[in-house]
């Protein structure tokens, strides 16, 4: 795809710099993003018109470095007008328009500055279109709908993370273990590619080591 045009982005936070809060800090922000754009860079045919409206929270709790906690919350609504992809040159869409609604949360808890477990969710639900959404033999799309849900759960260990640590602040280490799971993807729980695929099939389980000095 190309751009036709400018897009603009925008960002606008609101937050607490209060120090009576007593280390609680707040976030309410808003973003977004308007494009014009010229799918598969065909001229001729018009554009699709992509406009995402954004409203995020951020929460955290610092007043001690024993004990930290930290709340995200994310919500994005995405409204396309396929000027260009309904267009029967094209025809890449089923709907002369579209919309996407995401949302995500997570919260986490850290001990000590060294070990932090994470909980999160990310929902997607939308408008159903085959056009746009279509069988594919590896992402797969039985329905055409971007429906899909997911949870994870996080655990990092920083060895050398204390001020008091004997290598610290030299050695920065982390070992993390995150396990991703699916109860819904691309619209089904179960068969979702027309191949039999499940959403659960996509279950993973990621262990990493980040290193810095």
């Amino acid at each position: 795809n190309e751009l036709r045009g400018t897009a603009p982005y925008w960002r606008l936070t609101l937050q607490n710099t209060d120090a009576g809060w007593n280390g609680h800090y707040l976030a309410l922000g808003t973003f977004g993003m308007h494009a014009d754009i010229r799918p598969g860079r065909v001229r001729g045919v018009g554009t699709d018109t992509i406009t995402d409206l954004g409203v995020d929270l951020n929460y955290q709790y610092l007043a001690t470095p024993r004990h930290i906690f930290e709340a995200k919350a994310t919500y994005i609504y995405e409204d396309a007008k396929l000027g260009a992809s309904f267009n029967p040159i094209l025809g890449s869409a089923l709907n002369a328009s579209d919309r996407l609604h995401t949302f995500r949360l997570n919260a986490s808890y850290t001990f000590d500055a060294s070990y932090t477990f994470t909980a999160a969710y990310t929902g997607l639900w939308g408008t159903t279109d085959g056009g746009r959404i279509a069988l594919d033999p590896v992402s797969g799309n039985r329905t055409g709908s971007p429906d899909s849900d997911a949870y994870s759960f996080e655990f990092d260990w920083i060895p050398f993370g204390t001020t008091g640590s004997y290598l610290a602040p030299y050695y920065n280490w982390r070992i993390g273990v995150i396990y991703t799971g699916y109860t819904r993807f691309n619209g089904s729980k179960h068969d979702y590619d027309g191949n039999g695929r499940n959403a659960s099939d996509n279950n993973t389980l990621l262990v990493n080591f980040w290193f810095m000095m």
